[in-house]
């Protein structure tokens, strides 16, 4: 009896061509605009829109505005926003303009919502850093609190430690230098590499919400 060819393996692509762009809505500071890049080339049902040098609030206001942002019923949104209100804001301010993002999520036309901590810059002191540090795990505790997933930074650090073994020595692997190897010359933004890399994570993160 004569085997029946296989069928190939359906492509991602293939299996959610009928998702529109806005089935996965990237918004954020400048860190998103290269990722948001890698994000549509690899699937059409990535959007980005990335606002140079805005903070928190203004992130607030432009998912509130109802023009900004363009969001569907099944969309999933995705803040990354906050390192540029590190340096000129104290922890408590930022927790309270946090806490004003979270409440307009809840408002936003989407069915799902994550918030990404902050990554470090390389021009971060110990003190900017640790104060970071305390604001991821403080934002942690208030996206489960608001019902909103929240992406850890240092999850996503690990996560190219294993997954780049090439790109990483072992001494960076065994410290936190990976947090400014994945960023460009000026330590500001990821790098080309460092894209590619929170590129993949989020894309994870995104499609295991997906029916």
């Amino acid at each position: 009896m004569a085997r029946k060819p296989r069928r190939s393996a359906q492509t991602f692509a293939e299996k959610y061509k009928s998702k529109s762009e806005k089935t996965a809505v990237i918004v954020g500071d400048s860190m998103v605009r290269g990722v948001g890049t890698k994000l549509k080339k690899n699937s059409q049902m990535f959007s980005c829109t990335a606002y140079g040098g805005a903070r928190i609030e203004d992130v607030s206001k432009y998912l509130s505005d109802g023009k900004s942002v363009k969001t569907t019923d099944d969309s999933h949104v995705v803040v990354m926003v906050g390192t540029n209100n590190l340096r000129s804001d104290g922890t408590e301010g930022i927790r309270e303009k946090y806490e004003e993002l979270l409440n307009t999520l809840k408002d936003t036309r989407c069915r799902k919502r994550s918030v990404v901590g902050i990554f470090r810059r390389a021009r971060d002191n110990v003190y900017l850093n640790s104060k970071r540090l305390a604001v991821n795990e403080r934002l942690k505790k208030q996206c489960a609190s608001s019902g909103v997933e929240y992406i850890d930074p240092d999850d996503v650090y690990r996560n190219i430690a294993r997954s780049s073994p090439q790109r990483c020595s072992t001494s960076i692997r065994k410290s936190s230098n990976i947090e400014v190897d994945i960023l460009d010359r000026w330590g500001l933004h990821p790098n080309d590499w460092g894209q590619d890399e929170i590129a993949a994570y989020l894309f994870k993160h995104c499609v295991s919400f997906l029916g």
